[in-house]
């Protein structure tokens, strides 16, 4: 009778040893801590995108395993934040393993191909987590809105001159800003908008040919967003200032990155 219960147990725990093996364990391969910008008008405020995130799925030997179901799912992340993985909007994927035990999350695609995320709506970092069984990865996708900063055209002065209006008008260069990534490089086709702050009540100051309160103006390949969409016969400009002489603030804004302008008009 002892023997029975000795080779019962015994075959109890092979068969729990031979299950967990084939349910295999997850490990870090690729993917984890990006960072990425968010760009573009297909969302408010822009999206970012991220590479395919990567686990390996080995037995309890360490042996790769093919076949193996993977499901991501979405972790911590901030509320005002959405972070898609998977193209239904699912609340989670799941990606087979392959040959090598590598199970990858890339179902999401665009013009450039298959990426693991997108995350828009707001800054700030997604958790998206990868579980097989009880054995679980974390991944750490980090957004982050481009920056902008002076480039030229801040602190110009300029006289009012000529009877356009009354007492003149004072004409003043472009204003350029620079758009950039999380890591300081250019950024192309990113809008930037132009707005009046600060000026004296008895002062008008024009930026847009239309006399609208805004003007926005795309960054070129070198990452530069340029107000001059006046123009007279001397050619393009930012702004004109008349009515009144004193300084008029210009604000570039781009989501939460805000630089001033401060265009200064005088009589002779």
């Amino acid at each position: 009778m002892f023997r029975f219960e000795s080779t019962l147990v015994w075959s109890v725990c092979a068969v729990l040893a031979t299950t967990a093996g084939a349910q295999g364990s997850l490990s870090l391969a690729s993917g984890d801590n990006q960072t990425a910008t968010r760009v573009g008008t297909n969302s408010q405020g822009g999206e970012a995108l991220y590479a395919p995130l990567s686990v390996l799925v080995k037995d309890a030997t360490g042996k790769p395993l093919a076949g193996v179901p993977v499901v991501f799912s979405q972790g911590v992340k901030p509320a005002a934040m959405a972070c898609q993985f998977d193209p239904s909007g699912d609340a989670s994927s799941t990606a087979i393993s392959d040959a090598t035990g590598l199970a990858t999350l890339r179902k999401m695609s665009n013009a450039a191909g298959a990426y693991s995320a997108r995350i828009y709506y707001a800054d700030g970092q997604c958790q998206i987590v990868a579980t097989l069984g009880t054995s679980t990865v974390t991944f750490h996708l980090n957004a982050a809105a481009p920056s902008i900063t002076i480039a030229s055209g801040d602190n110009q002065t300029a006289t009012r001159l000529g009877t356009n209006s009354v007492g003149g008008e004072a004409i003043f260069a472009p204003l350029s800003v620079l758009v950039t990534d999380a890591a300081g490089k250019p950024l192309a086709g990113v809008p930037v908008v132009f707005s009046q702050g600060v000026k004296p009540a008895a002062m008008a100051c024009q930026f847009d040919p239309s006399g609208d309160a805004s003007s926005t103006a795309i960054s070129d390949a070198a990452g530069l967003a340029t107000l001059r969409k006046m123009s007279n016969a001397a050619g393009a400009y930012s702004a004109r200032i008349y009515y009144a002489d004193g300084q008029c603030q210009i604000l570039a804004t781009l989501g939460t990155s805000t630089v001033t302008f401060h265009l200064n008009a005088t009589t002779k």
